[in-house]
Formats: structure tokens, sequence, C-alpha cells
């Protein structure tokens, strides 16, 4: 809930700020200017809000998941800008594949990238919890329209689609693992809230 409120308030303060740098220095010192009048301006701590006519136990649970949904946002800012990228990397593919018809050369193609797009991602992939990790691989099912697996098995082979499922099944993933948005509520949500630029504290920086 304290993350919560911190982040309406810091919504607040930047309109305030924005606002006040386009209005020509009309506020003096910390009063707003009203008329030939003002009005005080300050800044409050934060507080806390509780739903009124709940029990201890049932504001606690309700904390909980307010911290779960945050949670849930931080690890989206961070994945899907990896899965815009994979989208982005498969369209540019197929283009340059189709326009190949050599499959020596199809087949170094395909090596190169590979190597490029390990050298450029392999870092931030690599420091990604397991949470993060499945959750990318559910973005890249929604935005690339086809799963990990499947990717995997079309670009590369079947035998390195298998391999690195079996090597997810290890760690209680699934490559194979398509993304619902009628099951995934709160992700498409955030997702959406995302693309229509409506998340203050995101950027898409990926490549």
């Amino acid at each position: 809930m304290r993350t919560f409120i911190l982040a309406w308030a810091w919504v607040l303060v930047t309109a305030v700020a924005g606002w006040s740098q386009s209005a020509s220095d009309t506020l003096q010192g910390k009063r707003l200017p009203v008329g030939s009048d003002g009005i005080p301006v300050g800044q409050l701590p934060p507080v806390l809000i509780e739903r009124p006519g709940l029990t201890k136990a049932q504001q606690r649970e309700l904390q909980r998941k307010i911290r779960d949904y945050e949670k849930l946002r931080r690890n989206i800012q961070l994945v899907y800008p990896l899965a815009r990228a994979c989208s982005d990397i498969i369209t540019k593919v197929n283009t340059d594949l189709a326009a190949e018809t050599n499959p020596a050369e199809r087949k170094k193609y395909l090596l190169r990238l590979e190597k490029e797009m390990f050298e450029r991602y392999e870092s931030r992939i690599r420091n990604l919890t397991l949470t993060q990790g499945k959750l990318l691989i559910k973005l890249i099912d929604r935005e690339c329209g086809a799963s990990a697996f499947a990717l995997l098995d079309e670009y590369r082979s079947w035998r390195t689609a298998a391999f690195w499922q079996l090597v997810a099944g290890f760690f209680g993933a699934s490559l194979k693992s398509e993304y619902d948005p009628q099951q995934e509520p709160l992700i498409e949500h955030i997702v959406r809230e995302i693309e229509r630029g409506e998340d203050q504290h995101f950027r898409v920086v990926y490549h």
C-alpha cells in the first residue's frame, strides 16, 4: 500500500512541477497565485489509506495483494521489452530469409544472428529470476503469436527446442507455455497500459 501511495504522490508532484514550469514561474516562493491572493503550497508526507469496514486480517490480505500487484508490474516492466525485441527480431528474420533462397546462406545467417543476440541479451536474461523468466516466456507467446518452443523448433530444430524444454523443466518452467489474456487479466491490464503509454514508470529500451 505504501508503494501504491508513493506512486500516486510521484505522479501528482510531477504534474504540478510540469505545470509550474510552463506557467512562467507563476509560483512565487511556496504560494500558488489565485487571483490577487495566493494559497500556501507544501509537500505532505505519505499516509496509509485503509479501506473501512475490513478486519485486520482482511487489511493484511489487501495489502499483500497490492504488494503482489506492484511486484508483477515491476517484473513486466523488466521483461516486456525483451518480448517486444523478440517479436521485432522475428519480423526481421522472416523478411531476410524470404530474400535468401540458398540453404547454406540461410543457416549462416541464423548462426550469425544467434551469436549477435547472445552478446546483446545474454547478461540481461541471465540475471532474470525464475518468476521473471516464466513471465518472459508467456509474453513472448503474446508478442510473437507462438511459444518459445515453437520458435526454437522453427528457426533451429526440434532437437534444440526439446533440449531447452528439458532444461526449463528442471526449473519448473515450460517453453511451451502459451499466453491467454482471459487467464492472465492482471498481466494483460498492465501490458495494455504500457502499450497505450499510460505506465508512467515505463520506457521501452530494448535495442
